[in-house]
């Protein structure tokens, strides 16, 4: 009881439908029931009814999910609750791969990772197409060798077999079933429907291809119920070889047998080429990656509704897959204030808090690394009262139990730890809240759950959840994929993303069951796609969507990404171009990588408010770009101070506040407490905006504590001057009195009074490098003491005191200013002094040309500082020296000598006094040396390679600083050259 109606969708189709439905609403309360394949496509037909005023009284529209749930519904419903969650189904697909061992190949209980939804896809297949998990149809085939020599028949019988237990511990999960179950019920039903029977007429609209359990459902009701179906097809057409297929085998087939046969209606001999569009106002350009792709077609878009008045709801963009229109698309039409209709969600896989969720849940495996390498601890919305030191998971998840149980412990964990701080981080925290109880459910799997398993899992259900846009709008411009748009009409269509490898789309044979064998499995009558003829339905597909727009019609491509990698058209586009009489080359729009450029580029109506300030001050127009937001009543204050600042950067007159030159301060802005340091200095001496950067400004990076596998220099060099100090102190006078043997029980006292409560989460390193390290400083400690104590009896030195405070006033010219110091270790002699300063990393190997140079200060100001504090007890050395002695390897102490300190001492003063003046007038100038700057930490905020700055250094202050640096030893540098 099937009439078919065939022609192009757009207008032979809709005309039709609109025809006979005005017919059969002859008596407006005539029953009709309307099926369209899409909800989007059941919207179309809705509108073009309301457009005639045809009566919508007893019209009842569908799709085919919806009316077999119609079927289903009135026979009191399933006896079980449908689920559609894929990720359960995946689940149960590992589950049957690591019990039952279907495919011998993946032993040990191993799944490749992506295994699941892949060969759940293939079984998705076997169910659609109707396949009976049991009975001996197939294997019977297989037996006669009726499948023919090309089909791998050991893979297929395996592959039976596993599509046998998955269909079986399916039919005994308890209380759910998979959503497959409605149609199989509806085309039971469907024969006998009292839903069914009361139509005069069921309209079909739109299909040109059903999947096997659709195709049973579609005879069941044609078979047995007045139906008519408006077919997308025109003979003689190459573009429509997908559709005659399934027109050929299915529909003729059902129409012959009709009892009111009406005949075939082939309404539109569409003769001609593919891909011809019906509008002749074609645009096609070319860009350089998705943004640019995006930023032209909204452009477009706002051209066509401010200058031709095409509401926003009359234009589309359509891609190939909807991931397209992800993140770029949205984001860039709400800054433009485009209104956009989109079905694509966004995704969380992207958000961070995804990701620290996970990691504090992984806290709970002892066999995962510790807390401390866990970047969830910055987040504002972890919520740790005790501090991080007293931080313990108390309610861990199990090694093994329910998923109930996980996913209870879960959530009791998580409310307690993390709090939502502001609205978009509340909606996230729900979703992922909910996909996590959801997996309660997952006790009906009938197994019980590995921690690592479950946390994985979580990830995957995380990592897929999407949360729908709250600023989608039906009056907004569609934004659609393929399929979606199929039959659909707009007066602008933009057809993007028409590259190779896009659209059309990479086809592939299924890996688990190839296209020979299910070319066979369709010789025997189960209704099951292959997949590399699918370009045909690919090139249907395209051409559907060039003959959807009535007045324009874009399409684009990229010729490179963003990332510079060139992409290029598809074949589809270049026989559009072909058959549409133009030239790839000279007809094609080539949109400029440059911002400056496309801006230049664009007709004024369709910028934003960006684009056209962009444009202002790109003709070097500033006033008009201030006035245009003065207009607007935007933050024009904040351009004109970007563009000030701006200006100052690039200019070549004097340094500025941008490069380090701001007005004196007063000491205590500059120095803690009034207390000029050497370290400070220091600082100053590599490079003065370093200084400005780290002690004026206060800015530093940011660090967060993460396990790895190198100490942190810091809590290195820490721990071994506690050491030292710890073990100088304590030895008493008679202990140094007998120094010709190594104390080794107190070494050893010291070392685990110091080291023992230290562990790896301290050092931030795991627990067996920490082990390794630990050994590797004892030794090194070890052999430093035992070269120290022999050089100390050697020289009939003793340490005197040890990290010691000094504070003084120095002699001129460093007098008026309050120094301090903090020697590690002074070691007094009858005569001598040694002023000693431990090192864990590299030493400087000329502390005399570094002291000259202002690059380090320390030996100076301890020696002048020391000197002070004896003399204040009376004590007058008649030598005083500086040692650098680095722990570990093989380096010689590096030492400025008594001797070369009374040559240099002018000049080295001279040099502290050139800094102190420069710091005071706030001369803070960048003052580049690549032995610092390539570990220099303000590098993000430097601008040394920029030209105008580099410039605006050298000038006034800067050659001064320069000059510094420039500074030579005399002849006494060979004099002394053995000391360094």
């Amino acid at each position: 009881m099937l009439t078919l109606h065939s022609g192009p969708f757009h207008p032979t189709l809709e005309v039709l439908f609109i025809q006979h439905l005005q017919k059969l609403k002859v008596q407006p309360f005539s029953p009709v029931a309307i099926v369209a394949p899409s909800q989007r496509l059941v919207e179309r037909l809705q509108l073009l009814v309301g457009k005639k005023n045809l009566s919508f009284i007893n019209v009842h529209f569908h799709t085919f999910s919806t009316l077999a749930q119609s079927l289903v519904d009135e026979e009191g419903g399933l006896e079980k609750t449908i689920l559609s969650d894929p990720l359960f189904f995946d689940t149960l697909v590992k589950m049957i791969v690591k019990e039952d061992r279907p495919f011998p190949g993946l032993s040990d209980l191993v799944v490749p990772q992506g295994f699941p939804p892949q060969i759940r896809g293939t079984i998705r297949d076997l169910v659609d197409a109707g396949i009976p998990s049991q009975g001996p149809s197939i294997l019977d085939a297989i037996k006669e060798d009726y499948l023919g020599r090309e089909v791998d028949l050991a893979w297929l019988l395996q592959l039976l077999r596993f599509y046998q237990l998955y269909s079986d511990r399916v039919e005994n999960l308890p209380s759910i079933q998979p959503r497959s179950a409605i149609l199989k019920k509806a085309i039971e039903r469907a024969p006998h429907s009292t839903y069914l029977k009361q139509f005069d007429e069921i309209l079909y609209y739109g299909f040109y291809d059903l999947t096997g359990l659709q195709k049973d459902f579609f005879e069941a009701v044609v078979k047995y119920h007045p139906a008519r179906l408006f077919y997308p097809y025109v003979s003689e057409h190459t573009a429509y070889a997908f559709a005659k297929s399934f027109r050929d085998t299915v529909l003729l087939a059902l129409s012959k047998e009709a009892s009111q046969e009406e005949g075939l209606h082939d309404s539109a001999k569409e003769e001609g080429q593919e891909f011809k569009a019906k509008t002749q106002d074609i645009h096609i350009f070319n860009c350089s990656g998705v943004r640019d792709e995006a930023w032209n077609v909204a452009n477009e878009i706002i051209r066509f509704h401010e200058d031709e008045n095409i509401p926003y709801s009359k234009m589309a963009v359509v891609a190939r897959s909807q991931d397209r229109f992800r993140d770029t698309w949205i984001s860039l039409l709400r800054q433009k204030n485009i209104p956009f209709s989109a079905s694509v969600k966004s995704s969380l896989a992207s958000s961070p808090l995804v990701e620290h969720l996970l990691q504090f849940l992984s806290c709970t495996d002892p066999e995962i690394a510790n807390l401390m390498e866990k970047d969830f601890l910055v987040r504002t919305d972890f919520c740790l009262p005790q501090g991080i030191e007293n931080f313990d998971i108390e309610e861990k998840l199990p090694g093994l139990g329910l998923w109930s149980e996980m996913v209870r412990i879960s959530v009791d964990l998580l409310n307690q730890y993390f709090k939502p701080q502001d609205p978009e981080s509340h909606q996230i925290w729900t979703y992922l809240m909910d996909g996590l109880k959801d997996m309660g459910r997952f006790d009906l799997l009938r197994s019980k759950v590995r921690r690592k398993d479950f946390l994985e899992t979580l990830s995957e259900r995380w990592l897929t959840t999407e949360i729908p846009l709250s600023d989608s709008s039906p009056l907004g411009v569609s934004l659609l994929h393929a399929e979606a748009a199929r039959g659909l009409s707009f007066d602008v269509i933009f057809l993007v993303g028409i590259e190779e490898r896009v659209f059309p789309r990479i086809l592939r044979e299924d890996p688990f069951l190839r296209d020979e064998a299910r070319f066979q499995l369709n010789r025997l009558g189960y209704k099951i796609s292959q997949k590399l003829p699918a370009l045909e339905e690919e090139k249907l597909l395209f051409h559907l969507l060039v003959q959807s727009a009535t007045k324009s019609i874009f399409l684009s491509y990229q010729r490179s990404d963003e990332e510079g990698n060139l992409v290029g058209p598809s074949s589809f586009l270049r026989a559009f171009v072909e058959n549409n009489g133009l030239n790839m080359d000279s007809d094609s729009h080539s949109l400029p990588r440059p911002t400056h450029a496309k801006i230049m580029q664009a007709h004024p109506s369709s910028l934003g408010m960006q684009d056209v300030v962009f444009r202002y001050l790109s003709a070097g127009d500033s006033t008009s770009a201030l006035q245009y937001l003065r207009h607007l009543k935007e933050n024009e204050v904040g351009l004109e101070e970007g563009l000030k600042f701006l200006a100052d950067f690039q200019s070549f007159g004097e340094p500025g506040p941008i490069d380090g030159r701001i007005s004196s301060l007063e000491m205590k802005d500059i120095f803690p407490n009034n207390l000029v340091s050497a370290t400070r200095l220091e600082i100053f001496g590599r490079c003065p905006f370093q200084f400005y950067v780290t002690k004026i400004l206060g800015l530093k990076p940011l660090e967060i504590d993460i396990i790895g596998e190198e100490m942190p220099a810091d809590k290195k060099g820490t721990l071994v001057h506690d050491f030292f100090e710890s073990f100088y102190r304590g030895w008493d006078d008679e202990e140094r009195d007998s120094i010709h043997r190594f104390p080794e029980a107190y070494f050893g006292s010291v070392f685990k009074k110091i080291f023992g409560p230290v562990t790896h989460k301290d050092m931030l390193v795991h627990p067996v490098l920490w082990d390794i390290y630990r050994s590797l400083l004892e030794q090194d400690l070890r052999d430093f003491l035992r070269r120290d104590l022999q050089y100390l009896s050697d020289n009939n030195l003793k340490p005197a005191f040890f990290e010691e405070e000094i504070i003084s006033q120095l002699e001129s010219p460093l007098d008026g200013i309050q120094w301090f110091g903090k020697p590690d270790r002074v070691d007094q002699g009858k005569d001598s002094v040694r002023i000693l300063d431990y090192k864990t990393g590299q030493i400087s190997r000329r502390p005399l040309l570094a002291s000259l140079q202002g690059l380090k200060i320390q030996p100076a100001l301890y020696i002048l500082l020391v000197q002070h504090h004896l003399a204040s007890k009376g004590i007058r050395p008649d030598k005083i020296s500086f040692v650098y002695e680095r722990l570990g390897g093989e380096d010689r102490p590096a030492e400025l000598t008594y001797e070369d300190w009374l040559c240099y001492k002018k000049s080295i003063m001279e040099t502290i006094q050139t800094q102190m003046d420069l710091i005071k007038k706030g001369e803070f100038l960048i003052l580049p040396d690549e032995r610092y700057c390539q570990w220099c930490e303000v590098q993000s905020v430097c601008h040394k390679n920029h030209g105008p700055s580099a410039y605006r250094a050298k000038k006034g202050p800067g050659m001064t600083l320069a000059a510094l640096r420039s500074k030579k030893l005399s002849s006494v540098e060979k004099k002394t050259n053995g000391h360094r």
